[in-house]
């Protein structure tokens, strides 16, 4: 009887289990929900990126699920660059290089991003906004001739340099100033009885006219004796005060300096040109009188 029974179990199991291939159904299988997420995760890449950001020569990635992020790579031209992850959180995962990766700005180029589950693409375009790259950022003798297109720095991107109008870019020795084209330019005049610079910041060829005499120093360290008239001009290359004597004053005479008047005395009857002289520059010659008759003599 036990026997029967356990042949007759079964053989029931065995047709309640199995579908003949001429009867009609459908077989279903029921998951949890715990393996239906996992099943719709390895459909793809977990990773969603909302930006991409080239700072101090860094990528910056923002987004989310970047934390699950094991692989990077980018793709320029067909060539393939591994790149390394700095740092990563769920929203922020930030690349560099072990090895010198030249990014091509305006060129399309892929992002591969790889997680657990798949692999997401990102094609980014690497633009220089205005004014992102300072002069700080070029190294020396990095931007050449080769390198700047004819006609691609206009006028209105040098600066002034504190230039006037009509000046230009003179080389002093060491840097580039402004200065005049002319040789000399006038720029007023100075007081010698006073003294002082007179202009701390004059540039080469800039000169002043002495307006008084006197014995001062112009700020250079080398005191001297001025006449008025006399040119005060700076030297840029020595960064001192030339002076070049250009008065009409006479220097000295009978020991008297600067402006001279002629006094009683100045000159002996041996000094005086008797050619040019007539008998009325003699004194004690009376010549408002009646004038001589023919024959008389002068005493």
């Amino acid at each position: 009887m036990n026997r029967i029974s356990y042949l007759y179990l079964f053989t029931a199991l065995s047709l309640s289990s199995c579908l003949l291939p001429t009867e009609k159904g459908k077989v279903s299988l029921d998951l949890s929900s715990k393996d239906q997420e996992a099943r719709n995760r390895s459909k793809k890449s977990q990773v969603a990126v909302a930006s991409v950001s080239l700072v101090n020569d860094e990528i910056v990635i923002t987004g989310t699920d970047l934390d699950g992020v094991t692989k990077v790579k980018v793709t320029q031209s067909g060539s393939d660059s591994l790149l390394s992850i700095v740092s990563k959180s769920a929203t922020k995962l930030i690349l560099s290089s072990s090895s010198k990766v030249a990014l091509a700005l305006n060129t399309l180029m892929t992002l591969t991003l790889e997680d657990a589950y798949g692999a997401a693409v990102i094609e980014v375009t690497f633009n220089l906004p205005d004014s992102s790259v300072s002069t700080a950022k070029i190294g020396d003798d990095q931007v050449t001739t080769a390198k700047i297109a004819d006609g691609a720095i206009t006028s209105v991107k040098l600066s002034s340099m504190g230039a006037l109008t009509g000046q230009l870019l003179r080389w002093n020795g060491s840097s580039w100033v402004a200065a005049d084209l002319d040789a000399l330019t006038y720029a007023g005049t100075w007081d010698a009885s006073i003294g002082g610079n007179p202009n701390p910041s004059a540039v080469g060829g800039e000169y002043y006219i002495v307006s008084n005499d006197g014995v001062s120093d112009p700020g250079d360290g080398n005191s001297r004796s001025w006449s008025q008239g006399d040119w005060i001009v700076y030297n840029d290359v020595t960064a001192s005060w030339d002076q070049i004597s250009n008065s009409s004053d006479v220097t000295s005479f009978n020991g008297r300096t600067g402006g001279i008047v002629p006094t009683t005395g100045d000159y002996t009857w041996a000094q005086i040109d008797k050619s040019t002289s007539s008998i009325g520059d003699i004194s004690d010659v009376d010549l408002t009188t009646t004038a001589p008759s023919a024959g008389k003599i002068l005493k």
